[in-house]
């Protein structure tokens, strides 16, 4: 069973992936305040493969809709 994300990692990786660079930074270190280093790590890359899924199928429906 996968481990669930943590809300603050998504929103950390939401803010890095749509390029709001100091924002992202400050819910990263309001998150390595919680978590060890390691669960940090593998928190952000499971949270920003989420959240580069969730554009990919936004995309995809928009595009989708688009050709209706």
């Amino acid at each position: 069973m996968a481990k669930k994300i943590h809300p603050l990692a998504l929103e950390a990786a939401k803010c890095f992936l749509s390029g709001d660079q100091a924002a992202g930074r400050r819910r990263y270190r309001q998150l390595g305040a919680r978590i060890s280093k390691r669960e940090l790590k593998r928190q952000m890359s499971a949270a920003k493969a989420e959240v580069r899924l969730g554009l990919k199928e936004q995309t995809q429906t928009v595009a989708e809709s688009a050709v209706v």
